[in-house]
């Protein structure tokens, strides 16, 4: 008998790993990620080796960096 697929949808989500979060966000990579936990740009939760962002830290990451458009 082969394994049975595990399908999840991101956006019922609270926290998600790197590979959703990149999803999420539509852009980035593994480097790219650590960087921004590295440099505090970016809210994460460290549990045992696991690390994992909330929804809510990403978008807050993504509205810092909105650059609004001049009128």
């Amino acid at each position: 008998m082969g394994k049975i697929p595990t399908v999840c949808d991101i956006s019922t989500k609270q926290y998600l790993n790197m590979r959703e979060a990149i999803a999420f966000l539509g852009f980035g990579n593994p480097n790219t990620f650590r960087e921004w936990r590295e440099t505090g740009k970016l809210d994460y939760y460290k549990v045992g080796r696991s690390i994992v962002y909330s929804q809510k830290a990403l978008i807050k990451f993504m509205n810092a960096h909105l650059v609004k458009a001049k009128l």
